[in-house]
């Protein structure tokens, strides 16, 4: 801290620590004044999810945040007019069949068919864009299957696995005859 409004940021030479890294950003939170919880972010959100009365007494659901896609971690190798492509790091947690996919640009359906594994995934179509061994998945924030019944601490953690949701608090409670409400509270990034 130099004075009252004043921060001073230095780092070495950024290509001695990592050769990939070329910028920097430096966000500033502050507390918000409507924050009883002492939470940079201000007031948690807080959503609730309610199958009370629906009749629903089987399946699953899944839950989509925004239509905004974000980055996937890892790369993807993609071949121009190959439909299969290789991810550096397992993205199925937050990719399944039939899940909307960006690639350079491309959007792309996860096939309802073919091979899907930890480092492998079958298009719907053949990918157009230009071929690349370091290409960037981006997808929705979207949930595995969730059981019609999930109990707080396996909502929990699928809310937890979905990229870029961190935190969050789950309560739940039976509804009237059938059906439940979960109370999700976010306390990290969502």
């Amino acid at each position: 801290v130099v004075d009252r409004s004043s921060l001073l940021v230095e780092w070495t030479d950024v290509l001695m620590i990592d050769p990939n890294i070329d910028s920097y950003d430096i966000e500033l939170f502050t507390s918000s004044i409507l924050s009883q919880s002492g939470s940079f972010g201000g007031i948690f959100h807080v959503i609730e999810l309610n199958t009370s009365g629906l009749g629903i007494t089987s399946g699953s659901f899944i839950l989509t945040f925004g239509d905004s896609m974000i980055p996937l971690l890892g790369q993807a190798q993609v071949i121009y007019g190959e439909n299969t492509i290789h991810t550096s790091t397992d993205v199925t947690p937050f990719l399944g069949r039939g899940d909307y996919l960006e690639i350079n640009g491309h959007v792309h359906n996860i096939a309802m068919s073919g091979k899907i594994s930890d480092s492998i995934l079958t298009l719907s179509s053949p990918y157009l864009g230009k071929s690349s061994d370091t290409a960037t998945i981006f997808a929705k924030r979207t949930s595995r299957l969730i059981p019609f019944d999930a109990d707080e601490k396996h909502l929990q953690m699928m809310l937890e696995e979905m990229p870029g949701v961190n935190s969050v608090v789950v309560r739940r409670t039976n509804g009237s005859t059938d059906g439940f409400k979960w109370t999700v509270s976010f306390v990290g990034n969502a």
